[in-house]
């Protein structure tokens, strides 16, 4: 008796949090690819979107996303040691960053990452744009989603 009274307080229990929580958790985890002649590049994204809805029936939005662009040149590396001026990054619906240096790079794989933080969350079905400048020439990727 003792415990289907334990089973019986922490069903009504959890039936009862449960029913008052009136929160909706999205997830996103999208990851976009692209690449150019040179130039390969991974674009990820993960966060979440809370909408919880108070007892007056308003709906409150809160979200934290970070990302992580990743830039490999297809090449050796010997084949950048020339270079005078260098630039690299990628832009979306919801955030950009750009990396300069007049220097060669010293790795094949580069990579932008955006500490957690809230703020808009790329839509899955975006092109995100990224371009690497090696002196005067020019190359643009279109990164899409996979």
């Amino acid at each position: 008796m003792k415990l289907t009274s334990i089973v019986f307080i922490c069903l009504i229990s959890t039936l009862f949090f449960n029913g008052c929580s009136n929160k909706k958790v999205v997830n996103h985890n999208y990851i976009y690819v692209g690449e150019s002649k040179n130039w390969s590049a991974e674009y990820q994204v993960t966060g979440k979107g809370v909408f919880t809805e108070d007892t007056n029936h308003k709906t409150s939005y809160e979200n934290q996303s970070q990302s992580k662009f990743t830039l490999t040149y297809k090449g050796s590396l010997a084949e950048l040691a020339s270079i005078k001026h260098f630039e690299y990054g990628f832009q979306s619906s919801s955030r950009g960053t750009k990396q300069s240096q007049d220097s060669p790079p010293k790795e094949k794989v580069l990579i932008l990452k955006n500490a957690p933080g809230n703020g808009a969350i790329e839509i899955k079905d975006e092109i995100i744009k990224a371009t690497v400048v090696v002196d005067d020439i020019t190359e643009t990727i279109e990164l899409k989603s996979k």
